[in-house]
């Protein structure tokens, strides 16, 4: 018998969207074909090399700076007044010159996993800026003047410090994604009207509430609000017609509204770990509803029978998903129903066992291999494309089972809270992945 291990896990700035993903990447597409080990270069030999690379960014007007251990940008950067691409990201920055200000041509700025503390105002001047990557430093507050960025479209901040965003984001109109998982956001600035904004992504932060009117969001797509504190969700939401993706799970939501069932473009609905106890019948008139997680929600189980008859006939309902003590309480499983086992007090987060077709909730029968997915994002970060190609190259009769493990929060290497205990956390973990993975040999 085997154990198998598929390890997706990703830095939180990469997006489930796989379109989204490719957006972010694009960004340091040229880091990856200069990039130097930071252990292969002195100061003074990053330096010169970061000399070289100036010299010939005055012809090309693209600097990449990437991965060269720099801990400040050389003045001769801020020379290059008719550069449009800059990208330093990977360094050892811990500040930003006011004189990048100068750069009022730059239209895509990678500074991602640095150390920066705050970004200096001149920031502001950069009104050409259409990209900026910040991901991965140690930013508690973003300055004001970057709502004049009035260009930007891709502003990607994951992974900071961040308690909060400027009170004048609405201005930043022409903006279409807004990542900023794993900061310590407590509340959103109202967002107005931002026509094209098509990507939210805010999982893993500290948020309680949700602006009341959100019906000036009119291009969103996708939004990503996965282990918050969010109690309710503001009826608003349910106006934005183009939503297709909206994951609310691990929050604390007792109930959706009715109007749900007016977001008839969704086709993907997370809600599992919350504190819901109905789920509106009214989803039956979704017409793209695709897939609805619910696992978690330890009240929803007597309801769950009465729901799953209402939704009997839905056209293009393909996956329900419910957990072993949710189960109990249907009598009548459908096709769409997809039955997973989350063990007792499992740490908050995706923990999930789904067994192999052949097996039904009721006979819990181990499949030869088990495959252990990790992941540090929400839903299910593309595990399904991943396994579904995997299961189409495996022998006929061969199958397997496959352990679902995300922790939103990253408490299993660096939680948000900065009081966890992460010896505690990381055994925690471990103690429920020994446990599930002990029927397997």
């Amino acid at each position: 018998m085997a154990l198998g291990a598929l390890s997706t896990a990703t830095h939180p700035c990469v997006g489930l969207n796989s379109r989204r993903g490719m957006r972010q990447r694009s960004s340091v597409r040229t880091n990856r074909r200069t990039h130097i080990s930071r252990a292969m270069l002195t100061p003074e030999k990053a330096h010169e090399e970061a000399l070289k690379r100036i010299e010939k960014a005055k012809e090309t007007h693209r600097l990449d700076l990437t991965g060269l251990g720099l801990r400040t940008i050389p003045n001769e950067t801020y020379d290059l007044v008719n550069l449009v691409e800059f990208q330093a990201s990977n360094n050892n920055l811990y500040e930003l010159s006011e004189d990048i200000g100068n750069l009022t041509k730059l239209e895509r700025l990678g500074l991602a996993g640095n150390r920066l503390r705050k970004l200096p105002s001149s920031i502001g001047a950069l009104t050409s800026l259409r990209g900026l990557w910040l991901h991965g430093n140690c930013l508690k507050v973003l300055p004001d003047e970057l709502c004049a960025c009035a260009s930007l479209r891709n502003l990607a901040v994951a992974g900071n410090r961040l308690r909060e965003l400027p009170s004048e984001m609405s201005a930043l109109t022409n903006l279409e994604e807004l990542s900023a998982p794993g900061n310590q956001l407590r509340r959103l600035p109202d967002l107005g009207t931002m026509p094209l904004l098509r990507e939210i992504d805010l999982h893993g932060n500290l948020i309680e509430d949700l602006p009341e009117d959100v019906q000036g969001l009119r291009a969103l797509e996708t939004l990503s609000l996965q282990g918050n504190r969010l109690r309710s969700i503001p009826t608003s939401l349910t106006t934005l017609r183009r939503l297709r993706s909206l994951n609310l799970a691990e929050n604390c939501i007792q109930e959706l509204p009715s109007e749900i069932a007016e977001m008839t473009m969704l086709t993907s609905l997370w809600l599992y770990t919350n504190k819901i106890l109905s789920l509106p019948e009214t989803m039956r008139k979704m017409p793209s509803l695709r897939q609805l997680w619910v696992e978690g929600n330890d009240g929803l189980g007597p309801s769950l029978d009465a729901f799953i008859s209402a939704m009997d006939g839905h056209k293009t309902l393909r996956t329900f998903g419910i957990d072993q003590y949710q189960f109990k309480h249907v009598k009548k499983s459908t096709h769409f129903t997809s039955v997973s086992e989350t063990p007792q007090f499992a740490p908050a987060g995706y923990f999930k066992l789904v067994r192999w077709h052949g097996s039904s909730a009721a006979e819990k029968q181990n499949a030869p291999v088990l495959i252990v997915s990790f992941g540090s994002a929400p839903g299910v970060p593309n595990w399904g494309g991943l396994l579904k190609k995997l299961g189409k190259n495996i022998g006929k009769g061969d199958t397997y089972d496959v352990l679902y493990v995300c922790d939103v929060q990253r408490s299993w290497y660096m939680s948000n809270d900065m009081s966890v205990n992460q010896d505690a956390e990381f055994e925690r973990w471990n103690t429920h992945l020994r446990n599930a993975c002990a029927g397997y040999e």
